[in-house]
């Protein structure tokens, strides 16, 4: 398992739809362990298999949710 932490800013709802809560989107994806998302922060620790996904279709599929992924954060 590897652990990522991304910049991934508040998706406020539009036109009365909501996007799917970061911590649910294990639920969904496979391959993705544990979402914990610092709303103060705009961070997302997140923790994937790697033999599954690789970072960039794990970015790839936090998109799909309508998030906005603006990098990786530091510490």
């Amino acid at each position: 398992m590897k652990n990522i932490k991304l910049k991934i800013p508040k998706e406020e709802c539009k036109e009365n739809i909501c996007p799917v809560p970061l911590e649910l989107i294990p639920n969904i994806v496979k391959g993705i362990s544990k979402i914990t998302y610092d709303e103060k922060s705009g961070i997302a620790e997140i923790i994937y298999d790697e033999n599954v996904l690789t970072q960039e279709q794990l970015i790839s599929e936090i998109i799909k949710f309508s998030y906005k992924v603006l990098g990786e954060a530091n510490g």
